[in-house]
């Protein structure tokens, strides 16, 4: 008998094995009528679904109609996430040794909702960017340069420690580590240098965002310390942190919507990773793809690209890949691109400097604060005194 966590344990990649889970979670709700209170799952049901899934392997169930049900229940979902939620119980079946006839599985299928992605995206272009950019903090600023010129995934980015950039190198390289990304095989890439600038501005700060956010208790999940003062992680924070930052920033510019039919955000960041990938055309396509780990569509001769021969036709596509600089950036000469760049880089720290003047004025806002309420008190108590 392979249980829910079993099975989920077969799976080194962490993006699958949450997406599996939580499939097979609506799946063990739909079926004993147990649905979660919450958007997360408690530590209490966790264990009620482990239980659940070791109740259904020793159950004698029609398999198939259970399948069925679950279709119908997915009517109304996303066709990709239908199709995903549907593949992951079904193997779960089959890692028990309980399987589908064809034609069964055929009628089940038919009940899913047909298509693929339903939302309508907005277009990403770099003005678009540019504008989203501009009202960022620093670490988002440092995120988004990172993404739109790596091609790297969100979640690769923010699970990326600090000795996996080499800052010095040229282009500056990203080593990413088989155990973040999708297919679990390690790769480079590189980034552009206003993406290295912005990150050296925000390294400046990191320390201190760290301790302030360990301080307000966002190092804490369900009371288990998730990062601590020497966390290794270039982001310290969540992919949710992330999103809501993105979000605040596309509501500022003026470029947050959402799709009528799906309700979801029309730019979101994964579209960073087809902005990178759009820059690639021509002779170079095949470069671009290998450095974002699109290896479903490369072939072995593809996949043994040179490092040599990956950073010379990355410094090609740079120029497109620089966001914050005029349009004609590319066509400049190498000492103009220069002085744009240093000119780039001292107005990323000016608004660096102004964020933590901003944020020690607000701590000694409220030690004033706390001194005038304790100045209060002890008068209070004197004349109560007296």
């Amino acid at each position: 008998m392979v249980s829910l966590n079993e099975f989920i344990g077969f799976y080194s990649n962490k993006k699958t094995r949450s997406g599996y889970k939580t499939a097979l979670i609506h799946f063990f709700a739909l079926t004993y009528h147990r649905p979660k209170q919450g958007q997360d799952v408690t530590p209490e049901e966790a264990e009620e679904y482990e239980r659940l899934s070791r109740q259904y392997l020793a159950e004698d169930r029609d398999h198939a109609a259970d399948l069925m049900w679950f279709a119908v229940s997915l009517a109304f979902s996303p066709p990709k996430t239908a199709q995903k939620y549907m593949a992951a119980v079904r193997q779960f079946l089959l890692e028990n040794d309980i399987e589908i006839a064809a034609r069964v599985w055929k009628r089940i299928r038919g009940k899913l909702p047909k298509g693929g992605a339903q939302t309508m995206e907005r277009e990403i272009s770099r003005d678009v960017l540019k504008d989203i950019i501009a009202h960022m903090d620093v670490n988002s600023r440092a995120l988004t340069l990172l993404l739109a010129s790596s091609g790297m995934r969100p979640g690769e980015a923010l699970q990326l420690e600090l000795d996996d950039i080499d800052l010095d190198q040229d282009p500056p390289q990203i080593n990413i580590r088989g155990a973040i990304t999708k297919n679990g095989e390690p790769r480079i890439s590189f980034m552009s240098r206003e993406a290295a600038e912005a990150l050296k501005v925000w390294f400046q700060v990191r320390d201190q965002y760290l301790a302030s956010s360990l301080r307000r208790g966002d190092g804490f999940w369900r009371g288990r310390p998730v990062k601590t003062l020497d966390d290794p992680r270039i982001f310290p924070f969540t992919y949710s942190v992330a999103i809501t930052a993105w979000h605040n920033a596309l509501k500022k510019s003026g470029h947050y919507s959402k799709d009528k039919s799906t309700g979801r955000i029309q730019i979101h960041p994964h579209m960073l990773r087809k902005f990178f990938l759009s820059q690639f055309t021509g002779d170079n396509t095949k470069h671009g793809e290998e450095l974002a780990g699109h290896s479903g569509y490369l072939t072995d001769a593809y996949r043994r690209i040179p490092r040599a021969e990956l950073a010379e036709e990355y410094r090609k596509v740079e120029p497109r890949l620089t966001i914050m600089a005029p349009a004609d950036y590319g066509e400049l000469s190498a000492g103009d691109r220069a002085a744009l760049q240093r000119q780039a880089e001292m107005i990323t720290r000016l608004s660096t400097e102004k964020e933590a003047l901003e944020t020690r004025l607000l701590a000694i806002e409220g030690d004033v604060r706390a001194m005038r309420e304790f100045e209060a008190e002890v008068r209070r108590e004197l004349d109560a005194e007296s």
